[in-house]
């Protein structure tokens, strides 16, 4: 009862600390399982408890068996914890849609664009506007990457195990 209760209250407070709980419904309905786990357990716990004081006929030794089993999972949950520090160093335990979008229009804005921009004034022949446009989204994407990675170990880099398509192909060319 007391580890899904921990749970439950980890994951709600992430989401009231990052003020997920009202738009978050998977984090709530997580949260909300866990919560009703430790309060059912609790329950059982209580049954438990009473049958064996009144040494009742109706005593629920699997209900034990279930309870125990289930303290056992909950026990093994906070032990893998420290087994994943990046993803709990976050601060929220699930996606965060306004963060997903707010990111997807930053990317619009300053990448697609700027090499729109890029785009057009090569069409025009004004070259220098164009390798503006293209170093300007250069560092945007960059920048927008590094900010979406700000949990990625120091000394890892942006470089791929395969190169993109666009390389493959100027390469074929």
């Amino acid at each position: 009862m007391a580890a899904y209760l921990a749970v439950s209250a980890t994951i709600a407070r992430s989401l009231v600390v990052t003020g997920q709980l009202r738009g978050n419904r998977l984090g709530a309905a997580t949260a909300a399982i866990f919560l009703t786990c430790g309060l059912g357990h609790g329950a059982h716990a209580l049954h438990l408890a009473t049958a064996a004081s009144h040494h009742a006929a109706g005593y629920d030794w699997h209900i034990g068996v279930v309870d125990v089993v289930t303290a056992g999972v909950g026990i093994w949950y906070w032990s893998l914890r420290s087994s994943y520090g990046a993803l709990l160093a976050r601060s929220t335990l699930f996606d965060d849609l306004s963060e997903r979008r707010r990111s997807a229009m930053e990317i619009n804005d300053d990448v697609v664009q700027g090499l729109a921009l890029a785009k057009h004034a090569l069409a025009r022949g004004d070259d220098a506007l164009a390798h503006q446009a293209i170093c300007e989204s250069l560092d945007a994407a960059t920048r927008i990457a590094g900010d979406l990675l700000h949990d990625v170990p120091a000394g890892d880099s942006f470089v791929r195990a395969k190169a993109s398509e666009l390389v493959a192909t100027r390469e074929r060319s």
